[in-house]
């Protein structure tokens, strides 16, 4: 065992020697010690086999000494970014700076009073500025400019000893609060004013509103003068003061819904960063006790067992769009839900596989299934299962009786439309009971060849059979060259057969960082300038599916919808909808972007995307395989864009590292290769390689190995995520 003494080796002065402390008894019992707050000490995360808890550490005069749980650590603004920051949760950031001299010995430079300018020049001379602790909106306000910064400094020292500098948002600002993931209320705030009284001027209202605040021990507030100040406001006419919401001085929370679905996904993000954190002690992630496959084909054990659910299939039919595809399928799902959702519609989601906790398999209206109703609907499809098993004499898989529960759950909660992802092909899926008479194939490439045949004709004629008699399916624009074969397969069974840039047209695309900008047209549907914020130029081609499907399941189910109204849910269904995975940013410094795409077509779009959005220079590869996929093919397909690679192997199905490492040699001999035996020494090594190098990151090669990075490079145990 290392003594103390070898942990505090080559640590600054600076450090807290309660971090050390920690990090020693980290290693005694077998626990995982991690520094988030860049080699500072003052904030680290300890993690078990079942829990991730972040803590503070330190002798500066704010910081909690000796027992800072997730829970403290939010009432101090800066810990609660950091710890956000690193789960991926977007926030303003900012830093903190002492107003005092007392302990400066002991801390890290950088962080004293005279650093403040330096930092409010960068943010181009105007902040915003608020005491580091919690303070009831006491000396929260913009500050523009180093002189009246100074003299901030001078009268925020005479109460605080540090304060948090941040850039200036101006958007509106929200409360969602959450209890075991569930929403309990969301409000929203609205600035303090001054209520006229036809006879003081606002700038009296505002003196007499300023001496309540002193009164109660809080700053004042204050308006920039201008002849506004000398207007006399009518009795009971309001007037808002600017530049700050704080309830404590005079803003009013109002209930109201949160804006959007995206923004309560992020309050649950956060609220599970925070903590206590559920992520990594997922108590529901074996919901079944069931081998994946079940035996030979499902058809008709699935039937018995959505009779002995008191299935309603006829209703389950009409409600129910499929999608089937071998890349794409989660986006375009997401999509089309999103846009039902916009439209007014109760909308269930059922995706695979979840990428963090099995809930996320599940949700309506963009939320996942609660914990409660997930255990009390498992009870339900056991039994049922254990019953028809017995009669059978079969075994059922578990996609299947995760497929059950679906149906179920959109059931009991009465959703006007739901959307169902296949798990592999359409012919034998669970999904095919649903009986969708509109469905998709998103792309066709080779996967589950063993299953679907050798053939993109037997791969693509296996999913398309997801899709009842009569109906209509929506193919991708990687499926036209299979277009003669397809209408002709489809022909018996009097499905018309559609295809994006054919039938469906796309123009106009654009793509950049913040988002995407295309034209879709449709029969006598023309949008102009759709915008999405799922990156990709494979997402034009999800996003058009999923319209083409809302459209032609709105036709039937809901002919009186107007064309407004269509249009509107259209452009808010895409814009809104989030999908993790998917060319997606998990860290800003250094940029680190994840891509799930496990085919060689899949793989070759999101690097192409990769290129046309960030550039191709300064990357680093960190590379991976399942055991499943054929390693030569996925190597070939990303290796040759690199000069930098990181070989490793993810714990779920993941192929050996040194087999990675063989087929980039083969694809690209003259790349410099490192090996990462696990995909926590890849996080170690790539952040290392990103610094030195100054490369950014990018980690792709299957769906495990990119959802496993996040989670380590997170301070998660990626080992321990079950993703089915």
């Amino acid at each position: 065992m290392r003594s103390l003494s070898e942990f505090r080796s080559g640590k600054p002065g600076s450090y807290p020697d309660q971090s050390v402390y920690a990090e020693y008894a980290c290693a005694e019992f077998g626990l995982s010690f991690q520094d988030i707050d860049g080699g500072s000490g003052l904030l680290f995360r300890v993690t078990s086999k079942t829990t991730s808890v972040p803590f503070g550490a330190g002798r500066c005069s704010w910081y909690p000494q000796n027992n800072a749980t997730a829970a403290t650590l939010a009432s101090d603004k800066y810990f609660t970014n950091r710890i956000l920051e690193d789960a991926g949760v977007a926030t303003l950031g900012g830093e903190y700076f002492f107003l005092h001299e007392r302990r400066r010995s002991h801390r890290a430079p950088g962080h004293e009073r005279e650093d403040a300018f330096g930092y409010l020049r960068r943010l181009g001379g105007t902040a915003f500025a608020k005491p580091l602790l919690g303070s009831r909106g006491d000396f929260a306000q913009v500050i523009g400019g180093e002189a009246p910064l100074a003299a901030y400094l001078d009268e925020v020292s005479q109460y605080y000893d540090s304060i948090l500098i941040q850039p200036i948002a101006t958007e509106n600002e929200y409360r969602i609060f959450l209890l075991d993931d569930e929403i309990v209320y969301s409000a929203r705030k609205y600035p303090p004013f001054v209520s006229g009284d036809g006879v003081r001027s606002i700038g009296d209202l505002l003196i007499a509103h300023n001496e309540a605040l002193r009164s109660c021990g809080l700053s004042p507030v204050s308006a920039s003068p201008d002849a506004s100040l000398g207007i006399v406001p009518a009795k009971g006419e309001r007037w808002e003061i600017p530049g700050r919401m704080n309830l404590s001085a005079g803003g009013t929370m109002v209930l109201e819904a949160p804006p959007s679905d995206a923004a309560l996904a992020l309050a649950r993000k956060a609220a599970r960063a925070l903590g206590p954190p559920h992520i990594f002690g997922d108590r529901a992630a074996l919901v079944f006790d069931l081998p994946k496959y079940g035996d030979g084909v499902c058809l008709a054990r699935m039937a018995d067992l959505l009779d002995a659910l008191a299935l309603d299939r006829a209703r389950l039919s009409r409600i129910s769009v499929v999608v089937t595809g071998s890349n794409g399928k989660g986006s375009t799902a997401a999509f089309c839900a999103g846009i039902a959702h916009a439209c007014g519609l109760r909308t269930g989601l059922f995706t695979s596989p979840h990428l963090y906790r099995l809930n996320e398999r599940f949700r309506i209206d963009g939320a996942d299934i609660g914990d409660d109703d997930l255990a009390r609907l498992k009870l339900r499809i056991e039994a049922a299962v254990a019953e028809i098993s017995r009669l059978r004499g079969e075994k059922f898989g578990s996609f299947e009786a995760l497929f059950a529960l679906a149906c179920l759950y959109f059931q009991e909660r009465n959703c006007d439309f739901a959307v169902f992802e296949a798990g592999i092909g359409g012919r034998y899926d669970p999904v095919r009971l649903a009986g969708a008479q509109i469905t998709c194939v998103t792309s066709v490439d080779y996967e589950h060849v063993e299953l679907l045949g050798h053939s993109l004709q037997l791969i693509a004629s296996d999913k398309s059979d997801a899709c009842a008699s009569g109906g209509t399916i929506v193919y991708g624009e990687n499926c036209r060259n299979l277009r003669p074969h397809l209408i002709e397969y489809n022909r018996n069974r009097a499905i018309a057969s559609l295809f994006v840039r054919g039938e469906i047209g796309i123009s106009g695309e654009s793509l950049s960082t913040s988002g995407q900008r295309f034209d879709f047209q449709f029969e006598a549907h023309e949008f102009r300038s759709l915008e999405m914020s799922l990156l990709g130029a494979f997402q034009f081609n999800n996003a058009a599916i999923a319209i083409s499907l809302f459209l032609l399941w709105l036709r039937h189910a809901r002919p009186g919808e107007t064309p407004d109204r269509i249009e509107s849910a259209v452009r808010s269904g895409l814009r809104e909808a989030r999908w993790p995975g998917r060319l997606e940013v998990i860290k800003q410094d250094p940029l680190t972007v994840i891509d799930v795409g496990h085919t060689p077509d899949g793989i070759r779009q999101s690097l192409a995307s990769l290129k046309a959005i960030y550039g191709t220079a300064g990357w680093i590869l960190v590379a991976g395989v399942s055991f499943d996929k054929n390693a030569d093919e996925i190597v070939a397909a990303l290796a040759p864009s690199f000069d930098t690679i990181i070989c490793t192997s993810a714990h779920h199905k993941g192929t050996d590292a040194k087999t990675v490492a063989a087929a980039v040699r083969k694809a690209n001999p003259q790349a410099n290769v490192h090996i990462a035996a696990t995909v926590e020494d890849a996080v170690g090594v790539s952040t290392a390689l990103a610094a030195s190098l100054d490369r950014t990151i990018y980690v792709a090669g299957g769906l495990f190995l990119a959802i496993e990075y996040a989670v380590a490079a997170s301070g998660g145990r990626a080992g321990e995520l079950n993703f089915f």
